[in-house]
């Protein structure tokens, strides 16, 4: 398993852990969940669609992509991906099965007593086969000045290793990622006084990324910076701290485009945490080019 599926498994965390969960109605506590979202291309024909299924604890337990892709007279190809989950006795993550074309991808994690990521074993096997056989695995190693993550690949030999190097505090100073033995990228974190990211610069590959962040742990502006092709965006937030709108220029050495995404929400809790309703796309001309639409339920 490659170091971007691992990837895609941890960013999807993270995005669940950011999605708006509870709002306030008179004094009764609400709590929503998105269970469904709906995309859109410039014609308004459905690129893709998810929906959600949680448990009574309100901990996702099956996510479900279908992908359209249009051709000519609008006729579709379809495709789909399903991810479910469970979780240990402590509520967390315990194992991930990943089906798509077929085949079942499957991921079983282990935690150190203290909840750290310990180990993540990959398995794997067809839909028609009635085991699973050994995909791989990640192990998590962690000290006073560095944390490692090393993943192998199904003989055991390392595939790619991420090494974290530590300040006095215990944050992430430097972190660098080996493709192999070789250093394909490098991080450097610098923070503010009281503890939170203030810029994250990312190089390698003849490409430098930069985030700077604002004291809420809020990213403001990003700026990717390669040869011949340049990406400078900024993040606009409202009053409650909700994302707003973002703006992206994208220039090459011939052209330069105008992205802007714009963020709704529904009217209907009275206080900030507003769920997400609808994201508009356009090109800078007006003229929205796709949209997603996003449904919650109570729990």
């Amino acid at each position: 398993m490659k170091r971007r599926v691992l990837i895609m498994v941890l960013v999807f965390l993270v995005a669940l852990a950011m999605m708006p969960m509870a709002g306030f109605a008179a004094t009764k506590v609400v709590t929503t969940q998105e269970t469904q979202y709906e995309k859109y291309d410039g014609d308004w024909r459905m690129t893709e669609k998810a929906t959600y299924t949680y448990n009574s604890k309100a901990r996702l337990t099956k996510s479900v992509y279908n992908y359209r892709i249009y051709g000519d007279n609008n006729a579709y190809t379809s495709d789909k991906t399903e991810f479910t989950r469970t979780y240990n006795s402590k509520g967390r993550l315990k194992t991930e099965i990943r089906k798509a074309d077929g085949i079942y991808y499957k991921s079983v994690f282990y935690y150190t007593s203290s909840g750290k990521f310990k180990e993540i074993k990959y398995y794997k096997k067809e839909a028609s086969a009635s085991k699973y056989s050994a995909n791989g695995h990640t192990k998590y190693t962690y000290s006073s000045t560095k944390n490692t993550i090393t993943e192998y690949n199904v003989k055991g030999k390392v595939e790619n290793k991420t090494v974290q190097l530590l300040d006095s505090k215990k944050r992430v100073k430097t972190e660098k990622y080996y493709l192999g033995s070789n250093l394909e990228d490098t991080s450097k974190y610098t923070y503010y006084s009281s503890g939170d990211i203030k810029k994250i610069v990312r190089t390698g590959n003849g490409m430098t990324i930069t985030e700077n962040y604002n004291k809420k742990g809020q990213v403001t502006t990003a700026v990717v910076e390669e040869s011949g092709f340049n990406r400078f965006t900024t993040y606009t937030y409202d009053s409650y701290g909700r994302l707003k709108k973002e703006v992206s220029e994208v220039s090459d050495d011939y052209d330069s485009t105008t992205y802007t995404t714009t963020y709704k929400y529904s009217k209907y809790y009275k206080t900030h945490k507003h769920p997400l309703t609808v994201l508009v796309y356009d090109y800078g001309d007006g003229e929205a080019t796709r949209k997603t639409v996003y449904k919650y339920k109570s729990i």
